[in-house]
């Protein structure tokens, strides 16, 4: 399982900080895995929800 950090997840998706945490707090991204103070998400689950956004685009 591979852990993204709120860097990594704005660099795979082309977008900033500030999106991630407005897509987060709209219910379209799944919400973080704490470890520590620090947010991460599972790429499957980050995935999967990408996925569903581009079908509901559709």
């Amino acid at each position: 399982m591979k852990y993204l950090s709120m860097n990594d997840l704005a660099e795979k998706m082309s977008c900033s900080r500030q999106t991630i945490h407005r897509m987060r707090d709209r219910g379209d991204l799944p919400p973080p895995v704490m470890l520590g103070r620090t947010p991460r998400w599972t790429e499957a689950e980050i995935d999967e929800a990408l996925e569903k956004l581009r079908k509901d685009a559709a």
